[in-house]
Order: C-alpha cells, then sequence, then structure tokens
C-alpha cells in the first residue's frame, strides 16, 4: 500500500509507527479520533 491510516488504542503510539513504517516502508497517518470503529467508517471516504 502507498499510505495506511491507523485506528484505535494503539494508533497515537508514535514509538510503534516508527516501527512500523521502517518495517513495511510506507506512510502512516493515525486517525484523529481514537474509536476505532469510526476511523474505519472514515476510511472510503478519505481514500476512495
Amino acid at each position: 500500500p502507498k499510505h495506511i491510516l491507523t485506528v484505535g488504542g494503539g494508533a497515537n503510539n508514535k514509538v510503534w509507527e516508527q516501527i512500523w513504517i521502517n518495517v513495511i516502508k510506507t506512510k502512516i497517518s493515525s486517525g484523529k479520533n481514537i474509536e476505532a470503529a469510526v476511523g474505519t467508517a472514515k476510511i472510503p471516504f478519505l481514500f476512495g
């Protein structure tokens, strides 16, 4: 993928975000809303 949107409680952890960036070699953004269901529902509108 060119870009990944993370959602949920761990989405705002900058250390884990950097680890994932280093491993999968792609851009990662964390959702502003920490509720996973809301973030997941927004994905089609953000990348559709």
